[in-house]
């Protein structure tokens, strides 16, 4: 795996969430309301001496990064083996394991999206170990003080799978046959 690449695209990610945070700020009327009523609170409270503006793309960073972050940890997890069951992608398999318990999900819950996909990932992760609900926890992790679009969601999970695919096809190319084995070797370079 070519780490500073991986860096690279991460970045990217951030600055694509980023964006669509930003508008989603100014859009949606709750994220709007409780940010200024936060900023508002902290100029009182001497806390801040930065613009709205400012401050507020300080938050919108903040739970960008978040977002990635969480995304990084649920790949960590699924390809290290520490979850039964992927909800992003992972080695061999279980990239389109994934897929088809998404498919599945929203079977059960057609009026759901990629993005609600993604919080029930991390909600599963959040029950496996009280260490893991800590990094998840909803009173302190930026990731829940502001939400994605669903399109951004969407290219997010993208982002991921299109990386899993890549991931083995270069390493059936460069080996003449995949194997989880394999992959793991490919993704530790």
């Amino acid at each position: 795996m070519d780490k500073a690449a991986l860096l690279k695209d991460l970045r990217k990610q951030v600055t694509a969430l980023e964006d669509d945070l930003r508008a989603r700020t100014e859009s949606v009327d709750e994220y709007r309301t409780e940010l200024e009523r936060e900023y508002a609170a902290a100029r009182e409270a001497s806390r801040t001496a930065a613009t709205y503006g400012a401050w507020r793309d300080e938050r919108v960073t903040q739970a960008a990064a978040a977002w990635v972050l969480a995304t990084v940890f649920v790949r960590f997890c699924e390809d290290n083996g520490l979850v039964d069951d992927p909800f992003i992608a992972g080695p061999g398999e279980r990239l389109a394991d994934a897929e088809d318990r998404q498919a599945a999900f929203f079977r059960e819950k057609p009026e759901l999206n990629d993005r609600d996909w993604l919080v029930a990932g991390f909600d599963h992760l959040s029950g496996t170990h009280k260490a893991v609900a800590g990094l998840f926890d909803r009173g302190h992790n930026a990731l829940w003080e502001l939400s994605p679009s669903y399109e951004a969601a969407t290219r997010l999970l993208g982002f991921w799978r299109e990386r899993a695919r890549t991931a083995r096809s270069s390493t059936t190319s460069r080996t003449g046959s995949w194997t989880p084995a394999s992959w793991a070797t490919s993704t530790r370079t």
